[in-house]
């Protein structure tokens, strides 16, 4: 479209010198540019030279500026700013290596794979490209060159970097020295040079340089790596000389690596060289990361000096340790006919150090094996020195690696072990050995048997032992040493240990060993024993009999023998280990003695104190022992009995127990008489004893109490707090009692603390005792005790250790008195220290909810500081309440790590909240001091908190807290606190936007304006700063324009109101920026505007850097009101010639400054039309508008219209929308944009009246239009002013837009105004008849169509052709051939204008991609609708020009991501209305989607269908989405590919009638083979473990060929292109072709998990029989040789434990495979053992336990191709396992109740308990103690030993802890044992509890176990006979009974309790009741006995009681009912017992 209303304007401009003058400037609308045209050349003659734009001058000038411009700008833009933005981003951009593979190609070359990236290249797309060889350097020095790729960089800035090339070597010694250090050094840096060429948006710049310095990886050395594996043996190709065979993981941590062919290394160990190794693979590429390696070698010989290195290494491999190896790099040999020095060079750098080892774990080994000993003669020389020889003596053995061995020597070292004890040990030399492959065979020649010091007498007793004894067990142990030849020398090795336990049967049958690994005769002769000391000699035989004693020898023995046993017995040695007191009272106590008699004779004999032991101390008696009788044997005698102590001095035993208390040591002096010796079968009597038995004293128990444990918790009921204690006293002492209560005075700095007391106190000897004290703290008054107290609290809240005094106050044994013992106890002071928890930290936390800041220049950096809510976290350590009242503080305020500054704040109050656990308090006006040295640091904190959004920093405190407690209201100093807290921040106000209202100017002086505003700040933080006065400088659009001032600044939390004044004062260089600030917020707009601070802001120094960093930007809002209100314009009849019209303004001002207005430049424009101007330079009198003036008027102002004809229509037609007019006509033809319909008829039909046919008339109508023949003047259209709706309105016709720029002033300050308003209302006064309708009819004259046919073609057709829109949506390219192909093109043509029409290409179309012809499109012709355009969708044939060039480009389209065609012809015809317009040019570019390189293909399926017909590969299947992203379609037909892993070819994959269709998925199926080569068997393991593990396998596949359907010539621009065609496609192997986890189900036969404390959450598990079905369905045959697996055990979706289970064999069956394991770690990670806790719990619970494994497996599996690995196979199947059903699928019984004795604590009983597991998994927990329940009482526990719960029935033997506590319990407990004895059956309660067990894992489970159960009694009476004896009256009797314990312990009767009624009534008969003291009536186990005469008191009235004796003869029937106190062992229980039936026999005195 042309642009005639410009062109109008234009020459109205150039007459008019008023419009160029403005300031403004308006858009040119393309839209009008058809009405120009077609108005040009009837209004102005274009040969009139008077138009500037008419002269040729003017268009020379124009050009010429033109050139210059383009002169400067486009050399300045092509070699200035376009290299230097180039060559910027090349400097910024980043280039990363990933992987580089070396392959050596030559002495002076090798070949480069390369893989990298380039990033932060640009944001540009651009193509980099590098035409000569990069330089590489190396340490400054080239070593070589390369060639680069071209490298295309995204619109991110990044691009791949791929090559594979070679690197030219320039400095073959530089780059040896290179790869010396690329070996060895952990990183080393390239520098590439290079000159590069870079295209950008078609403009390529070249030569521009490149230069990167790019650090990679060294391989380090690589130090990282392991032998895993290392062996000798037989040379297969000499047998004189040894393999050594060796597998390495070599670890390379660099991202280079090398194809080194053959590697070879020199292996040394112990300094000695083992000769060198080859790596088995000659084409070995050292990878990135790990590379297992396979090395072989031949092991030299070795000479003298090396042979014992070598012996030690073979000794220690042998034994399993580590031995350290060297390996040394020797050559690399490249697979190729060249060599490599700079290689070898490199490769003989390398030195790293690899351990061996026999096994890779800490299980040692041995060379031997078992141990074989059929023969061995001891012979006795003297009694200490026998021989020890054996024969035959053959040792199983294993040498480590697989050689033969030739042993000729060997030696032994065996020590003798009885009972774990080495009695004996002897060496043999050097001996006669040899071997075979099994055994080694040998003798021990006669070695000399040492006996070890001090153990003359054991081995004494083993030998005898040997003589007498059966079945004598002991150990050999020992170590054995070989020498051995081999072929690379004589070698000796030692230390292989061995042991073997014997049991021998007695020497004297001459009968055979039983040994550890092999039965052995053994022959001994013994020596003559020595004389004993009684003269007795016994005479042995060789044989060891004591033959026969005659009675001479007894007869003297019997009258010697009283002597020799005195003498015996004073030589004897008495000893007491430990004495415990029990029972205590004034008078009597027990005594458990522990001691032993030495030296007691040969001869076995009882000793027997019938008068007791007098015991006396210090010369006086203290009381008499009952021993009882000592049985002495070997002699040696053992004292361990209980025994009565009967008190014969009180005070002296006082004394004796305060010595013994207080002092290290103390004595008995122990005398005996009439003692009894049994020895020889006959007594001795008439003997006497005394000794002297020193005692340790307990030395006042120093150093040996221990506070455990110390709480105060709670309010004592008594008054006060209670305190608990436990403590560890040591006692070192020989003595320890049985106290009872225990009571002790605490005191504190001579201050009573108060009373506490341990009941049932035991004090045990020699150990270490655990004392539970109870006591309080008791109310403090007197003032100093406070202050002691409050120490006391102080020293424990700050964790000082506290010595307190631990005063003796008395004891109170069960007895109720215990006067010699209080009184001893009273004496005792003990100093124990308490140790207070450390770190207690009684704050935890400090939340300053307020905190106000008061600065002033005085106190910068010690403003006041105060807050009225400090919230204090407060930990109470104490069981009681802590009300503390008031708090004094010093706090330390650190800030990044240094003390920054101090609060000092004095006593205030303080309120505690006991239930939220916070002290409030709060504090005025404290100085916020900064210390020295730390402004810095206080300015950054305040910095910190003024701009951050949170400040966190530490507070360091000690504060005095004035506390009430139950004891007392106390002091606690020294609290301190170490708190990290956090303020909210200011956030430099931001954090809410900064508001600005109530905008005024004030006033104005010549250089400044003043404002007053109101602003906004939200303060987010609870931070109160007050700072005195502010300024912040204002400025906007980057220009400083003055500063805000704001007057003592208080800024409070949430929202501030700030009233500020803005000093208005810009620079001259500013005054722009200014002028645009007021002009904006005079049109109404807001602003946006920055407030900002500066360390001038504020004269307080502390707060500079806070306000520096203070920025805001807020809106500044604009004027709202509209400052110009109206408008009028009053035309006259001159307005037409002069353009000229008078208006006014009306106007208001909003400041409260005056405007004075002294010039005014203003265009008026409607809908953007320009359609009048004001330019008044200076104004004869400025216009003053008053402050606040509203509705101000200004003088009549002159306004310049514009009366352009068009620009009139346009305004007409705008006014009249809807008329039909030719001003509408005229719109309809400028405006038109294709939205509306429009043809030739309805362009014409206003001018021709009665043309109501125009479309059949087209041509008679087209003539007249030719031919200037229109009958109606455009005249008659114009409105005649009436009020027709065509008339223009009368006033207020239009709203204009008015642009106003003035010199002005506000108030003083002179200042540009410019601004701009919209829609200002006009009112229009018309003055006179102005309106000359001539002018309108001119321009309107018949003469402007003419010629419309002539110019419609160039000024319409073209146009719109050159405007239409061609866009192509989809190509298919089909019939292809070799110069050409079919394509099917889809797409459309619009913007094709408002007629119908025909678009044909008689030649048709010529297409060029990036400038290069292509070849030429025919396309068909193409109809276009109105206003629609039109669709394509037709068969094109393409021509191709050059087929190199075509395939350049199919190349490029099978790359590219997009593309461009342009299509061009200049021929194009459209026929339209009938008519045919020739020679239109058309030239379209279409972009279209390329293939992208078919990046976006994706494997389907992939499957191995079976082997190759020849066998030697496997035949595969594959199908692919080849997804076509491109616009394009292509008809392939077959085409083929190379299917590539890892570099290696696997073989070829083909396809059949293939056609992508664009934009789509397209699912090809492929066929194809592996074909077996070297490479393929080395990648298939890893093609196999990808079909298996589910991990994505990287493959490539190459084209290789293509062949379209129909072609019988190659097809060279497609074919060319396709084989370069690489894809790399991700094989998603399962997802695709399998059906997931290759393990479909997992059946668990059974599981074995074993607990303790240490494996908790790593029990040991283990299974006979995991049952998995495998789905390996490869399409070939496989078995599976071996698994490894790594299992994660699941439960729902949680892990709870994993293990890992080594390579077995597994067992195959028609259910699957089945593996087994055995003692392998069950481990539960730290984050899954909350989840292994509720597995355990609901195993043990639930009937089943749904779970399901996880893991991978590692398989060998055996193929048709061999055996492969397949490692790291995923598998996931679910299974289930039996629950334990909560161990209540069967009842738990209990039964065999034995009672083995009691303790002080509990009643000892043995029970069998049977509980059934119904699971299938067998759980070992250790001890477990489980509650037991009766009744509603815990009655005791039950100790399950080393409980192993296994499948089915379980009969487990358990110990039970009866021990009711409280009366209920005993009563519930005495009816048990009642039940018990009644043989009745009782339900008992098994429950665990939190201590059932000690594993952590088993806790929450074992805590709710809850076991139902019953105990049988037994059937045997407690009473078997009554006797009564009744007197005479009947009112008195005594009884007897007798009584069978049918327990397995005997019991002390205490009390009885009983009441007798007649037999099966409820008539009492009699009581009786009886206590009796400790030990009580002794009743012995299952033994009768008859009690003496008991008091029986007779209820019943004799009258009726006698006759029923008489009536019975003398029996009376009865039953009883008896609660009865009896001690067993030490336990005192209660029985309740009834017993029915029972025969009394009565008789009456």
């Amino acid at each position: 479209m042309s642009n005639s209303h410009e062109d109008a304007k234009r020459m109205s401009a150039g007459k008019e010198s008023m419009i160029r003058n403005s300031v403004l400037s308006y858009a040119i609308d393309s839209d009008r540019e058809p009405i120009k045209k077609r108005l040009s050349n009837q209004l102005y003659d274009y040969n009139d030279a008077s138009l500037w734009y008419k002269r040729k001058r003017t268009w020379l000038l124009c050009g010429g500026i033109l050139l210059i411009i383009l002169a400067v700008l486009l050399p300045l833009i092509l070699f200035v700013i376009f290299p230097v933005s180039v060559q910027r981003a090349i400097d910024h951009s980043n280039t990363t290596f990933h992987s580089l593979i070396i392959a050596p190609a030559g002495e002076q070359k090798f070949h480069l794979n390369v893989s990298g990236s380039v990033s932060n290249a640009g944001s540009y797309k651009a193509v980099v490209s590098y035409p000569e060889p990069a330089e590489v350097l190396w340490n400054d020095t080239k070593i070589g060159t390369i060639g680069l790729p071209d490298i295309s960089i995204n619109e991110g800035g990044s691009g791949e970097l791929k090559n594979v090339g070679d690197l030219m070597i320039s400095d073959p010694y530089a780059f040896a020295n290179f790869v010396k250090t690329q070996l060895t050094e952990e990183t080393f840096t390239w520098n590439i040079r290079a000159k590069m060429s870079v295209k950008i948006m078609g403009i390529t710049k070249k030569g521009l340089p490149f230069e990167k310095a790019v650090t990679l990886k060294g391989a380090n050395g690589f130090k990282d790596t392991n032998l895993t594996s290392f062996n000798i043996t037989r040379n297969p190709n000499d047998n004189t000389t040894y393999q050594q065979i060796s597998s390495i993981s070599l670890y390379n941590p660099s991202q280079i690596g090398i194809h080194v062919g053959t590697l070879g290394l020199n292996i040394g160990i112990n300094n000695v060289s083992m000769g060198s190794v080859n790596s088995t693979d000659k084409n070995l590429i050292i990878y990135p990361g790990y590379n297992n390696i396979n090395f072989s070698g031949i092991v030299t010989k070795k000479n003298k000096q090396e042979l014992p290195y070598i012996s030690k290494f073979v000794q220690d491999f042998t034994n399993n340790i580590k031995v350290p190896v060297i390996a040394t790099g020797a050559f690399a040999l490249p697979n190729s006919t060249y060599g490599n020095d700079w290689l070898s060079e490199g490769v003989k750098a390398l030195a790293f150090e690899v351990g061996v080892q026999r096994y890779n774990s800490d299980v040692p080994s041995s060379l031997i094996h078992t141990v074989s000993i059929p023969k061995t003669s001891i012979t006795f020389g003297n009694d200490w020195a026998p021989i020890l020889s054996a024969e035959k003596v053959t040792a199983n053995y294993q040498f480590p690696f697989d050689t033969p061995i030739k042993v000729f020597q060997a030696k032994q070292s065996i020590s003798l072990w009885y009972n774990n004890v080495a009695l004996a040990g002897f060496e043999s030399p050097w001996a006669q050995a040899s071997n075979d492959e099994k055994n080694i065979y040998l003798s021990i020649p006669q070695s000399p048997i040492t006996i070890f010091d001090g153990q003359q007498e054991n081995f004494g007793k083993f030998i005898s032992a040997l003589s007498l004894d059966d079945n004598v067990p002991f150990e050999l142990r020992g170590n054995t040493g070989v020498r051995a030849k081999t072929t690379i020398g004589n070698i000796e090795m030692q230390g292989f240990d061995f042991k073997a336990v014997s049991k021998l049967k007695d020497i004297l049958g001459h009968k055979e060993i039983l040994a550890g690994e092999g039965s052995k005769s053994f022959k001994a002769s013994l020596p003559k024993p020595a004389e004993t000391r009684l003269g007795l000699g016994l005479n042995i035989t060789p044989r060891g009999i004591i033959t026969s004693a005659d009675d001479t020898l007894r007869s003297t023995i019997s009258s010697a023998a009283p002597p020799f046993i005195q003498a015996i017995i004073d030589a004897s040695k008495m000893s007491i280990d430990s004495i415990l007191l029990t029972d205590l009272s004034d008078t009597k106590f027990n005594s458990v003695v522990k001691g032993a008699l030495t030296n007691t004779g040969p001869a076995n004999a009882t000793i027997y104190f019938p008068k007791g032991v007098v015991v006396s101390s210090n010369g006086q008696e203290l009381g008499i022992l009952q021993m009882p009788p000592v049985q002495a044997s070997n002699g040696q005698a053992s004292i361990n009995s209980t025994n009565l102590f009967t008190v014969t001095n009180q005070d002296a035993l006082e004394q004796f127990t305060e010595q013994l208390l207080g002092t290290p040591s103390a004595q008995w002096e122990l005398s005996a008489t009439g003692l009894v010796v049994f020895v020889l079968g006959k007594n001795f009597t008439g003997l006497t004893m005394k000794k002297t038995v020193p005692l340790k004293g307990s030395n006042g128990f120093k150093g040996g109490v221990q506070i455990l444990y110390f709480n105060l918790p709670g309010i004592a009921p008594e008054g006060g707090i209670e305190m608990d204690i436990m403590i560890s006293l040591f006692n070192g002492g020989t003595v320890g009692v049985d106290a009872g209560t225990l009571s002790f005075k605490t005191v504190f700095e001579g201050v009573e603390v108060g009373p506490a007391s341990a009941s049932n106190a035991v004090i045990q000897p020699k150990e270490k005792n655990t004392l539970g004290l109870k006591g309080r703290i008791t109310p403090k008054t007197d003032p100093h005790d406070i202050t002691v107290i409050s120490k006391l609290f102080g020293l424990f809240v700050t964790g000082t250790p506290i010595t307190l005094q631990t005063v003796g106050a008395g004891v109170k044994p069960s007895s109720g008195s215990c006067k010699w013992l209080s009184k001893a106890i009273t004496k005792l002071s003990i100093d124990v220290v308490l140790h207070p928890p450390p770190n207690l930290k009684l704050i935890t936390s400090v939340d300053l909810k307020a905190l106000d800041l008061a600065f002033t220049t005085e106190t910068a950096y010690a403003p006041l500081t105060s807050s009225n809510n400090i919230v204090a976290g407060f930990f109470n350590p104490f069981g009681f309440p802590l009300d503390i009242l008031k708090i004094e503080q010093s706090i330390d305020v650190f800030n990044k790590n240094a003390d920054m500054a101090k609060l000092v704040v004095p006593l205030n109050p303080a309120k505690t909240n006991q239930k939220d656990k916070t002290v409030t308090t709060r504090f005025n006006n404290v100085p916020f001091a900064v210390n020295g040295g730390q402004k810095n640091n206080f300015n950054d904190f305040v910095k910190d908190i003024t701009l951050n959004e949170s400040k966190k920093f530490q507070l360091k405190g000690k504060l005095n807290a004035i506390t009430k407690t139950p004891a007392g209201t106390f002091n606690i100093s020294g609290i301190t606190y170490d708190v990290q807290t956090t303020l909210a921040g200011l956030q430099g106000f931001t954090s809410n936007p900064v508001s600005v209202s109530d905008l005024d100017v004030v006033s104005g002086t010549t250089t400044t304006l003043f404002l007053s505003i109101k602003t906004s700040l939200f303060n987010p933080s609870n931070i109160s700063i007050k700072a005195g006065d502010v300024s912040f400088s204002f400025s906007a659009y980057d220009a400083a324009l003055g500063t805000v001032k704001i007057k003592a600044l208080n800024v409070v939390p949430k929202e501030n109101s700030l009233k500020a004044v803005v000093n208005f004062s810009p620079k001259a260089s500013d005054k722009l920026v200014a002028l645009k600030v007021l002009s904006t917020f005079l049109q109404g707009d807001d602003q946006v505007v920055n407030i900002t601070g500066s360390e001038s802001s504020t004269p307080i120094e502390s707060l500079k850097e806070a306000f520096a960093g203070i920025k805001l930007n807020t809106k500044f809002p604009g004027n709202k009101k509209p400052l110009i209100i109206s408008t009028s314009l009053s035309p006259d009849a001159n307005t037409f010639t002069t353009g000229i019209a008078n208006g006014t303004v009306t106007i208001s001002n909003p400041f409260s400054a005056p405007i004075t207005l002294f010039s005014i430049n203003s265009n008026i424009t409607f809908k953007g039309i320009q359609i009048g101007s004001i330019n008044i330079p200076q104004l004869p009198k400025p216009i003053t508008i008053p402050g606040k003036a509203v509705n101000f008027t200004t003088d009549p102002i002159p306004i310049k219209l514009n009366l352009d004809p068009a620009t009139i229509l346009e305004i007409i037609s705008s006014i009249s929308p809807n008329s039909t007019d030719f001003g509408n006509t005229i719109s309809s033809l400028i405006h038109n944009n294709g939205s509306t319909p429009l043809n030739i008829g309805d362009i014409i039909s206003p001018l021709i009246p009665n043309s109501n046919d125009i479309q059949s008339n087209i041509g008679d109508i087209i003539s007249s239009i030719r031919n200037g023949n229109i009958p109606l003047k455009a005249r008659d259209l114009i409105p005649n002013g009436d009020n027709s709706t065509n008339a223009i309105p009368p006033s207020s016709f239009l709203n204009v837009d008015i642009a106003l720029s003035s010199e002005a002033a506000i108030d003083q300050f002179k200042t540009p105004l410019i601004f701009s308003q919209k829609d200002v209302p006009v009112d229009l006064n018309i003055v006179g008849d102005i309106l000359d309708l001539n002018i309108v009819s001119d321009i309107l004259d018949n003469n402007i169509f003419r010629d419309i046919l002539d110019v419609i073609g160039s000024l319409l057709i073209q146009p719109i052709v050159d405007g239409s829109d061609l866009v192509t949506t989809r190509v298919a390219i089909t019939k292809i051939r070799a110069s050409s192909f079919v394509a099917q093109i889809k797409g459309t043509i619009t913007k094709t204008g408002p007629i119908d029409a025909t678009i044909s290409f008689p030649n048709g179309l010529q297409v060029t991609a990036q400038g290069v012809a292509l070849g030429r499109i025919f396309l068909p012709p193409v109809s276009a609708v109105a206003n629609k355009g039109g669709v394509i969708d037709s068969d094109a044939a393409f021509q191709i020009d050059d087929i190199a060039k075509f395939a350049e480009f199919t190349g490029f389209l099978l790359q590219t991501k997009e593309f461009t065609w342009d299509l061009s012809a200049d021929d194009v015809q459209v026929t339209t209305l009938g008519l045919t317009f020739n020679g239109i040019k058309i030239h379209k570019s279409i972009t279209l989607d390329g293939f992208n390189g078919l990046k976006d293909v994706k494997p389907l399926g992939f499957k191995i269908v079976g082997p190759s017909p020849d066998g030697k590969g496997l035949l595969i299947s594959l199908s692919a989405d080849m997804v076509d992203s491109a616009d394009i379609g292509i008809e392939l037909g077959n085409i083929g590919f190379n299917m590539l892993a890892s570099g290696v070819v696997l073989g070829p994959v083909n396809a059949d009638g293939v056609t992508l269709v664009a934009k789509s998925d397209n699912v090809i199926p492929f066929k194809g083979e592996i074909v077996q080569s070297p490479g393929v068997t080395k990648i298939l393991p890893l093609l196999l473990s990808a079909l298996t593990t589910g991990l994505p396998l990287q493959v490539q596949v190459v084209g290789t060929s293509v062949k379209p359907p129909g072609t019988k010539e190659p097809v060279l621009w497609l074919e060319e292109p396709f084989k370069k065609l690489v894809l790399n496609l991700t094989l998603n192997l399962p997802a695709s072709n399998q059906t997931g986890s290759i393990v479909k189900e997992i059946t668990i036969n059974d599981l074995d998990l074993s607990f303790t404390p240490e494996t908790a959450f790593s029990p040991l598990a283990s299974s006979s029989g995991i049952v998995s079905k495998v789905d390996l369905s490869f399409g070939i045959p496989i078995t599976l040789e071996k698994v490894a697996q790594n299992i994660t055990i699941i439960d729902g979706k949680n892990p709870v434990a994993s293990f890992k289970l080594p390579f077995s064999t597994p067992k195959i069956t028609k259910d699957g495979i089945v593996t087994s394991f055995s003692n392998q770690r069950l481990t539960s990670e730290n984050s899954q053992q909350v989840a292994f806790e509720q597995f355990i719990g609901e195993l043990t619970l639930a009937k089943e336990k749904d779970l399901s494994f996880q893991g991978t497996l590692d398989i060998l599996a055996k193929t048709p191709l061999g055996e492969l690995p397949m490692n790291g196979v995923p598998f996931s199947a679910s299974t289930s396992l039996k629950g334990l059903q909560g161990l209540k699928s069967a009842p738990v019984t209990v039964s065999n109740i034995s009672v083995h004795g009691g303790t002080k604590s509990f009643l000892d009983l043995g029970a069998t308990v049977s509980i059934t597991n119904p699971s299938n998994v067998k759980v070992g927990t250790g001890d477990v103690a489980f509650d037991i329940f009766f009744g509603k009482s815990k009655i005791g526990q039950t100790i399950l030993k080393n409980l192993v719960l296994d499948r089915g029935l379980n009969t487990i033997p358990a110990q039970f802890q009866y021990a009711p506590i409280g009366d209920d319990a005993i009563n519930d407990g005495a009816n048990l044992l009642g039940n018990f004895l009644e043989n009745k059956i009782s339900d008992l309660e098994i429950r665990g509890n939190s201590a059932t067990t000690s594993i952590k894992s088993l806790q929450p489970t074992f805590s709710k176990l809850s076991l139902s159960s019953t105990l049988n009694g037994i059937d045997s009476p407690l009473i078997r006979a009554i006797t009564v004896k009744v007197n005479s009256t009947a009112k008195t009797a005594t009884t007897s009974f007798t009584m069978v314990n049918p327990l397995d312990a005997p019991f002390g009767l205490i009390a009885i309790h009983a009441k007798s009624f007649l037999a099966g009534k409820d008539e009492l008969v009699g009581t009786l009741d009886i206590e009796l003291p400790q030990p009580g009536l002794p009743i012995p186990s299952r033994k009768p006995i008859t009690s003496p005469d008991i008091p029986f008191t007779i209820v019943m009235d004799p009258a009726k009681l006698i006759p029923i004796i008489i009536a019975n003869k003398g029996k009376l029937p009865i039953d009883m009912k008896l609660t009865t106190n009896v001690l067993i062992g030490e336990y005192l229980t209660t029985i309740n017992y009834f017993q029915g039936n029972l025969t009394a026999v009565v008789t009456i005195s």
